[in-house]
């Protein structure tokens, strides 16, 4: 951020009106969605899309002046909705990753046994780090046979070793790094990677988080650092948001296309605005 950067309490207030437009929509979206049969990626597709409107309603929350706390007091906490943002952006990538992305069947096929594996692996060593005894002995006898499962799959050959290494460790649930997969996005995303990184630095209380706290910023007053960091954080949450209601339309054409049509116009209309002025705000 340089010093020309600056943004008013009146364009604060604008992109929290324009927030709140959009999430009506994603709402609406989410209650069109619920109920349809549909193959496997789609229904856990979906189930992503809940996630990011329930999120995105919680970070609606935590921005000052919302309409829905009505606080008689305001609290500018931007570390914590710099962590909701990044916990959004994280979904968002998911949501592409298994529901949106063009691949061959075999492909989708492989990302969802890659995605099981990495539950039950994180659950596995969740409860083996319990201190009361956890029977593990079908974790321990059901690993070994989906990891075998994984090399065997057609897919598997496809992937360079550090990838194949990456699925068989069970530490992640997607055979690429985020940065791999946020250059897949089909549309200008070149403010993701640095704002991710920017939002993941300050969920840590280390030095970035806190070292630039004074007598005006991080004491929940409001600021023009961090008012101008809620309306870029907004802005991306929207930018996503929006894409992603429209990809749920393409899914579910006659469900939500033309159920939810006001819905998915509101966010054509804001994403294609966004696209526009892409390099003005990122």
């Amino acid at each position: 951020m340089t010093d020309k950067d600056v943004y008013s309490r009146k364009d604060y207030d604008e992109e929290l009106h324009t927030y709140g437009q959009l999430l009506g929509a994603a709402v609406s979206v989410s209650q069109a969605a619920g109920g349809i049969k549909t193959e496997t990626r789609y229904i856990e597709a979906t189930k992503i899309f809940t996630r990011l409107v329930i999120i995105a309603v919680t970070f609606f929350r935590l921005l000052p002046g919302n309409p829905i706390t009505r606080d008689k007091q305001e609290l500018w906490d931007w570390p914590s909705v710099a962590a909701i943002a990044r916990n959004f952006l994280e979904a968002y990538l998911h949501f592409f990753y298994l529901g949106v992305e063009t691949v061959t069947k075999d492909e989708i096929d492989f990302r969802l046994k890659a995605m099981w594996l990495h539950l039950n692996s994180e659950k596995y060593r969740m409860y083996k780090s319990d201190p009361t005894r956890i029977d593990l002995s079908e974790f321990e006898k059901n690993l070994p046979i989906k990891k075998q499962q994984i090399q065997e799959h057609p897919f598997f050959r496809e992937l360079n070793k550090e990838q194949q290494q990456r699925v068989l460790s069970g530490t992640s649930p997607t055979y690429m790094t985020k940065s791999q997969l946020m250059a897949r996005l089909p549309f200008p995303s070149k403010e993701l990677m640095w704002m991710y990184r920017h939002y993941s630095n300050e969920v840590h209380s280390t030095a970035f988080a806190f070292s630039s706290q004074s007598n005006v910023r991080g004491r929940g007053d409001e600021n023009v650092t961090e008012r101008a960091y809620m309306i870029f954080a907004s802005w991306l949450v929207r930018k996503y948001l929006s894409s992603a209601i429209m990809s749920m339309a393409k899914m579910f054409p006659k469900e939500i296309g033309v159920v939810a049509g006001k819905a998915v116009d509101i966010a054509q209309a804001q994403f294609d605005k966004q696209m526009k002025d892409n390099d003005g705000i990122a």
